[in-house]
């Protein structure tokens, strides 16, 4: 058990479909091993890091914002 709730993998699932298939006929998935990263975990990692860095820095520092109004 991951202590994940089903609720948040089902969405990440639906989202990201380069990382992950339902198998048919089921409610289960797996790793999807014919997608872009052909099943390498890895780099599937990799990329969801590089994604979510890139995510980050196009929000606005809300911690700067805030020294700002401070001053």
């Amino acid at each position: 058990m991951t202590g994940i709730k089903p609720f948040t993998l089902r969405k990440f699932v639906e989202i990201h479909k380069e990382y992950c298939t339902q198998i048919p006929n089921t409610q289960l998935f797996g790793i999807n091993n014919f997608g872009t990263f052909k099943g390498n975990v890895a780099e599937m990692v990799k990329h969801y890091q590089n994604k979510l860095e890139q995510e980050n820095k196009n929000q606005p520092d809300y911690n700067y914002f805030s020294s700002l109004v401070i001053i």
